[in-house]
């Protein structure tokens, strides 16, 4: 998530890779300084913090995870705390199937 409000790029993992999130915020930070010079013509260092937290709800299986990562997308943009687990999994899949059926997807 490129956080704006908070300046800060954030990394959720429903499969519990923190050191991965490291190397994955540096690249998009990485990113974003080249698209500044490419695009904008600016060069400036952008000093926004990585988050990372370890506290979110994980997968139990490993095929759950484009489920986790939609409700993750959905409850940040919401900023809504995260209160779904791996049991709601099958709830969730059929939910956005509807949303989607209904266009209404946020």
């Amino acid at each position: 998530v490129i956080n704006l409000r908070d300046e800060r790029f954030e990394y959720y993992d429903s499969m519990g890779g923190i050191s991965t999130g490291q190397t994955v915020l540096s690249n998009v930070d990485r990113y974003i300084q080249e698209e500044l010079r490419n695009k904008k013509k600016e060069s400036r260092t952008m000093l926004w913090k990585y988050y990372l937290p370890s506290d979110i709800p994980q997968q139990a299986n490993s095929y759950d995870c484009g489920v986790f990562a939609c409700q993750f997308a959905n409850y940040v943009s919401r900023d809504e705390n995260f209160s779904f687990s791996q049991k709601n999994m099958e709830y969730m899949r059929h939910r956005m199937v509807v949303d989607i059926l209904k266009q209404q997807v946020l």
